[in-house]
């Protein structure tokens, strides 16, 4: 244990010794204690007392440091708290007298047996009660603690543990895998550092244990704290993060599996209040909404303008008389093999909007004159809705990329140009960013899995930090808007992509959320395959990725598979076919295996999308935008569904752990006069029921 007294005489006695490190600033462990006796007379202002609570929000990680300084002064509690009220500002407590009254005698717990003496410590994106541990302990032993931002670039970080002779670390995972395979690692004079430390969010994580040049040693939390990811400590860790589960504990038994004592928590069956459409705020007025959604139907029209034109470049539908078997327009216009299928559905959505007409032998023929779709009408028709796109929605992104597609048509479908290479120009993914998000339909759905994720994280059980994956989160058009909406709350979030490529560049984005991590996932391959064992995650998003999988059945049930009981998946989609998709993005799709290979579609439709959540297993909670919003003509949808939360026997609890174990479900679990649950009692009693089963 950390005795209190013993701390703030260590920091009294470095008058002008340094203790924090932060951001080029060096704050000595007098001065440390001068803000520290600041912060805690403001609290005291506020009512803060001994024996009484702090819920604090540890956004900013040396004033969390200081606020844990400040409660020992007060002999209040500090309980970390990412949903309490955001933090004073540092700048407020500068004309605020410091409080003059002796701190308590109080005992604080300490990191560990694990933890050593370190000189320098270096915490970067250390999980915010064990950083604050950690470093009262450093404190009290005469350390100094260095806090790394979570942002700091690689080649600085390692400047700085080699500048600052740090002996011991933590650092976690994402920045760690970062530090190492930077270039300047192999550069770095890193012979000071001794000790290194990883804290897994994730107990089933597994780090390499060598990093710079030293042991790293993974760093689990269970029942008593964050210790060595022993395999028991693992399997510990893994099941107090399952959501059924309130406590656990892990006890060895040599020569056997080990036990699992754990308490189920109470059933989650209340559903959150969730947004109606009409109050997805995506900053239109009605009309501008009603003008956005004409613009979009004028768009639809004029991409299949432009597969007929790039038919008649092919020598087709020249006139309105001239006919042409299906066939025929396939090798006329040179269409790759590849393309086929495409542009078989082309030809039945351009008759049945009544621009072909089919005669009784199934040849078709063009309802109109050529001149309706040839170059200089679509010049003209295109020039007009880019004018009008930009008035409406601010920019015109989606016009300049539909339009380019458009011409070049032919070529794309012959297969002499690749359609990726007008979607990322030259490997940039400014236009494909400004893509999704320009649409009042991108900026509908974004707004709306935002504001659902909101309500389904206000409704999480406190305690418990909510799991979140991203599917296809490419280029964050979802994400940018989820994060915000998450920020108040205690999160673990994995942003995820098929391509390494997207989540390189979704660096920027997510490096104000220290609890998002980022990884790489399939949609199209079995999650067990890619190191995910089942109901893992609280809440899956999938914004406008799950078209793109080959077979939708299987994907939406591998999703369904890992979320809790009680999970939820939230989805947007295209629930028709969208004509200027068909003529630009469609060109880059996989031939599905779904239901819309029967039905010879580019997306399945609303009754399909139905049935693959049905057949999942999902409950579809609610369907956004309702039948009498302005959008929903357009024929996209989100979805709320959620994983039934029915009751799991300890045996299914069991199968979901990494390691066997006999896992036992009981009422509360025995505590020692302190509270502490007690572990010497379980084992006296998992000794005897041993003995009694030999």
């Amino acid at each position: 244990m950390i005795r209190s007294s013993t701390l703030f005489a260590a920091l009294e006695a470095a008058a002008t010794t340094p203790r924090l490190i932060v951001d080029g600033y060096v704050w000595s462990g007098a001065a440390l204690l001068e803000h520290a006796e600041r912060l805690a007379a403001r609290l005291a202002a506020d009512g803060l007392g001994a024996g009484r609570r702090l819920h604090w929000r540890p956004d900013d990680p040396a004033l969390t440091l200081q606020a844990g300084l400040a409660c020992l002064q007060l002999g209040a509690e500090l309980r970390l708290d990412p949903q309490a009220p955001p933090p004073p500002d540092p700048a407020d407590l500068a004309g605020i007298e410091p409080l003059q009254t002796a701190p308590p005698d109080t005992a604080i717990a300490h990191p560990g047996p694990w933890f050593g003496a370190p000189r320098m410590l270096a915490l970067q994106e250390t999980p915010a009660a064990l950083a604050l541990t950690a470093a009262l302990a450093c404190w009290q032993q005469g350390g100094c603690v260095l806090l790394l931002p979570a942002d700091c670039a690689p080649a600085l970080a390692l400047g700085l543990l080699e500048r600052d002779r740090v002996d011991q670390a933590l650092i976690a995972p994402t920045r760690l895998d970062a530090l190492a395979a930077h270039p300047a690692a192999a550069l770095a004079d890193l012979d000071a550092l001794e000790r290194l430390f990883c804290p897994l969010l994730d107990p089933g994580q597994q780090m390499p244990s060598q990093q710079l040049g030293v042991d790293c040693m993974s760093l689990v939390e269970t029942g008593d704290g964050w210790t060595i990811a022993t395999p028991t400590a693992r399997l510990e860790a893994e099941a107090r993060a399952l959501p059924e589960l309130a406590e656990a504990v892990a006890l060895e038994r040599p020569g056997t599996t080990p036990r699992l004592v754990a308490v189920p928590a109470p059933a989650r069956t209340a559903l959150p209040t969730l947004p109606e459409d009409r109050a997805i705020d995506i900053g239109m007025t009605a009309d501008d909404l009603d003008h956005a959604v004409a613009l979009t139907e004028r768009l639809a029209r004029i991409a299949l303008d432009s597969m007929l034109n790039a038919l008649w470049h092919g020598g087709l539908f020249t006139d309105s008389e001239t006919t042409h078997a299906p066939d025929e327009v396939l090798r006329r216009a040179g269409v790759a093999p590849a393309h086929r299928a495409l542009v078989g559905r082309w030809l039945e959505v351009l008759r049945a909007e009544g621009l072909l007409a089919a005669e009784a032998t199934g040849a078709l023929r063009s309802t109109r004159p050529s001149s309706a779709y040839d170059d200089a009408a679509l010049a003209t028709a295109w020039t007009a809705i880019e004018e009008a796109w930009r008035d409406c929605l601010g920019s015109a992104e989606t016009i300049v990329y539909a339009r380019d597609n458009a011409a070049r048509l032919p070529a794309l479908l012959r297969d002499e140009h690749r359609a990726v290479h007008l979607l990322f120009p030259e490997g940039r993914t400014e236009r494909a960013a400004a893509l999704y998000r320009e649409s009042v339909v991108g900026r509908y759905q974004h707004r709306a899995m935002a504001e659902l994720a909101a309500c389904i994280a206000a409704a999480h059980p406190r305690g418990r930090a909510l799991r979140v994956l991203e599917v296809g989160a490419g280029t964050g058009a979802t994400t940018e808007q989820v994060l915000p909406a998450l920020a108040g709350y205690a999160v673990d979030y994995r942003f995820t992509d098929v391509s390494a490529f997207f989540l390189d560049r979704a660096a920027p984005l997510l490096s104000p959320y220290p609890w998002v991590r980022r990884g790489l996932h399939d949609i199209d391959r079995d999650p067990a395959e890619q190191g995910l064992a089942a109901a893992r995650f609280d809440l899956i998003l999938a914004g406008g990725v799950l078209n793109a999988a080959r077979d939708t059945d299987a994907s939406v049930r591998w999703l369904g598979e890992l979320l809790a009981p009680g999970g939820w998946l939230l989805l947007s989609e295209p629930t028709r076919e969208e004509y200027w998709v068909m003529a630009s993005q469609a060109l880059m799709l996989s031939e599905a295996s779904d239901a819309r290979a029967d039905a010879r579609a580019t997306f399945l439709d609303l009754a399909q999308w139905r049935a693959v959540l049905d057949g999942a297993g999902l409950e579809r909670v609610r369907e956004l935008p309702g039948p009498d919003h302005p959008l929903d003509r357009l024929g996209h949808r989100v979805f709320a569904t959620r994983r039934p939360a029915a009751p799991a026997s300890a045996a299914t609890l069991a199968a979901r752990l990494s390691a066997p174990c006999d896992l036992t479900l009981v009422a509360h679990l025995p505590r020692t006069p302190s509270g502490a649950i007690d572990r010497a009692r379980l084992a006296r009693e998992t000794a005897i029921e041993t003995e009694a089963h030999a």
